[in-house]
């Protein structure tokens, strides 16, 4: 992830398309001991990403919604910043 993340205030958990949950981010910090997966990050010069924070609750109204707009098919990436 990009510096970009820094100017993000939501996290939309999607799965098949169609947005499980969101997020309000409290802030940013590297995978480390600890994280599922951690290992897989050492001797890697680009460590994964996290975030703390908790369920917006007041974007309640997101969950269930499809997100299959925002991505072409052909998009890897396992994330997208929209809005920020």
């Amino acid at each position: 992830m990009g510096r970009r993340r820094e100017d993000a205030d939501y996290a939309f958990a999607v799965s098949q398309g169609v947005i499980r949950e969101v997020y309000e981010i409290h802030g940013w910090r590297q995978r480390g001991l600890g994280d599922r997966g951690w290992e897989e990050d050492i001797d890697k010069s680009h460590k994964r990403w996290g975030f703390s924070g908790e369920v917006a609750g007041e974007l309640a109204h997101y969950r269930i919604t499809s997100v299959r707009h925002l991505f072409k098919k052909e998009n890897s990436s396992p994330f997208k910043y929209v809005n920020c």
